[in-house]
């Protein structure tokens, strides 16, 4: 194992972002469906396989069914490209400071997410970072920006987007 990973796993870094994929899994099968079918559009769009338009149409039966899957794939990509970071960055960076500050965020996006379920009138009922019936509002974690590959002009992958 080189250096930088044996730091992501003795850092508790893969374990959290394992829990917080374990977490991710408790949301219906419509959601996650349509999260990866968001996920499978942007990849064969990538691979050419895929017309822009077919991938729109993707997106927008997507957020039909599940306002919030684009911010689930968004959460899901980002975890799944934190130990190739954490190795193709300048091995100075990669210090005990800088872990603690990625592990802070992880375990706030698992706060939320957890925060999120234990909402009795959430999961089922409304779209994730929307007003619960108290008040209560469940945020996505920082509200991610970033621009789809294919998203409907102005679009972002942000739950409100949809």
């Amino acid at each position: 194992m080189l250096p930088d990973q044996e730091k992501f796993h003795a850092s508790g870094l893969a374990a959290q972002v394992d829990h917080i994929r374990n977490t991710i899994k408790r949301f219906d099968e419509a959601t996650l469906a349509a999260a990866y079918s968001i996920r499978d559009a942007e990849m064969r769009l990538g691979e050419a396989t895929l017309t822009q338009a077919d991938a729109e149409a993707t997106w927008d039966a997507a957020c039909a069914v599940a306002p919030h899957a684009p911010g689930i794939i968004t959460m899901l990509s980002n975890l799944e490209s934190l130990p190739v970071r954490i190795q193709t960055v300048p091995p100075e960076l990669v210090t005990d400071t800088n872990i603690a500050r990625i592990t802070d965020a992880l375990r706030f996006i698992d706060n939320e997410l957890n925060n999120y379920f234990a909402d009795s009138d959430t999961a089922s009922t409304r779209p994730f970072g929307a007003a619960s019936a108290t008040g209560k509002r469940a945020q996505t974690p920082r509200q991610s920006r970033r621009t789809s590959t294919f998203a409907p002009s102005g679009a972002t992958s942000s739950p409100a987007s949809c």
